[in-house]
């Protein structure tokens, strides 16, 4: 392998191909360690089919002993299929297809499979554009109202993400916003072992992962992901506004991972009801930080709404946790409101105040009136 390291030489190995499934070529990484993937590369490549330019996502051969992995990346494949013409999700170009090349390994011959397949070229992720300050509060609620539609559309489908995370959405060319990277997702009611039987914690991003995930709530009952993705949409949104992720400023990794170990420890027909019995006093202990704590570009007029939404979409405890997705969007479609006719907004909060106070001094003469006797 070359000294720059093995993955470098995978990567100029797959861009030195020529055509792959008979219609891509001029294949390129995406930056220079082909994406950010442990499992996967990403290389863009010109589509003869389309004339357009795709992204190609291999799973690194180096990896292929790890077979939940292999199998999650096969699954991705698969459970695109399903949302091919769908908006918010990212769209499946091309079905999984695979080719082998021919390697010496200490002088015996070593057949290595490079399998992948296409998918929608993005501009950039959606946690580039927010960390460059590219979104406007309008347009960032925008944004937002489609990443939730597209959690709405795989919950439909009976699909949960498990990995829901500001840079698992993607900003595409015609500014779109779009959900990716289904490596984690589940069908629900599949029948297939759980990932998080394997190990101790949460799959996905823990600094995005629902408290009752790390006390393996899952395990028992596995629609408690879906729950659990509002929760991570809520913490994606809290890191749009903040610039930083929830979940560090309530819990410590040692709270998390003592609940885990103890949690995990529970015979599995009684954890729901032992954590039912504790999770209120863990969320009076572990208060959400107020938007105001926080300088989030939003005008005052929109901010009671959207800490509304933040705070029921990441309610600690699930079961006071905001689940219909219709009551999602009428919290940003009023924030948009706000935001949009903020002057006539002002202007009415202004009117409003008045008028409380008009009728407060007037209670107020009456009861006086009254104690004295006097008719008004």
């Amino acid at each position: 392998m070359s000294r720059r390291g093995p993955r470098d030489a995978i990567l100029s190995v797959i861009e030195g191909q020529s055509l792959l499934s008979g219609r891509f070529t001029s294949l390129e990484r995406i930056d220079a360690g082909g994406g950010e993937g442990s499992f996967s590369l990403l290389f863009k490549a010109h589509d003869r089919v389309s004339q357009e330019t795709v992204a190609l996502k291999f799973y690194d051969p180096q990896k292929r002993a790890d077979e939940y992995r292999w199998h999650s990346f096969k699954r991705e494949a698969e459970l695109l299929a399903q949302f091919v013409g769908q908006p918010d999700i990212l769209q499946r170009v091309a079905p999984l297809d695979s080719f082998f090349l021919r390697f010496e390994h200490n002088g015996f011959p070593l057949d290595v499979e490079f399998s992948y397949y296409a998918l929608e070229l993005a501009a950039s992720s959606a946690a580039a554009a927010v960390a460059f300050d590219q979104w406007s509060p309008v347009k960032m609620l925008e944004n937002f109202r489609s990443m939730c539609r597209s959690v709405q559309r795989i919950h439909a489908a009976r699909v949960v993400h498990r990995d829901i995370k500001l840079s698992n959405f993607l900003a595409m060319a015609d500014g779109a916003v779009k959900l990716c990277d289904f490596g984690t997702a589940k069908v629900l009611g599949d029948g297939e072992t759980s990932l998080s039987l394997q190990y101790a914690l949460p799959v996905g991003e823990l600094t995005y992962a629902a408290p009752e995930l790390f006390a393996g709530l899952q395990d028992v009952d596995p629609r408690f992901n879906l729950k659990a993705d509002i929760y991570s949409l809520g913490c994606v949104l809290f890191e749009m506004l903040t610039g930083t992720p929830l979940n560090p400023h309530l819990f410590d990794q040692g709270t998390l991972a003592d609940l885990a170990r103890t949690m995990n420890a529970v015979n599995r027909s009684a954890r729901i009801r032992i954590y039912e019995e504790f999770v209120s006093a863990l969320e009076s202990a572990r208060p959400l930080p107020p938007l105001r704590y926080f300088n989030i570009g939003l005008p005052s007029c929109a901010i009671e709404t959207v800490e509304g939404l933040y705070r029921r979409l990441c309610a600690i405890d699930y079961r006071r946790r905001i689940s219909d997705f219709s009551a999602i969007f009428s919290y940003i479609t009023r924030a948009l409101i706000i935001l949009n006719n903020e002057a006539d907004y002002r202007e009415w909060r202004k009117r409003r105040d008045l008028y409380r106070k008009n009728v407060e001094l007037k209670c107020l003469r009456l009861r006086q009136t009254a104690r004295i006797g006097v008719l008004p």
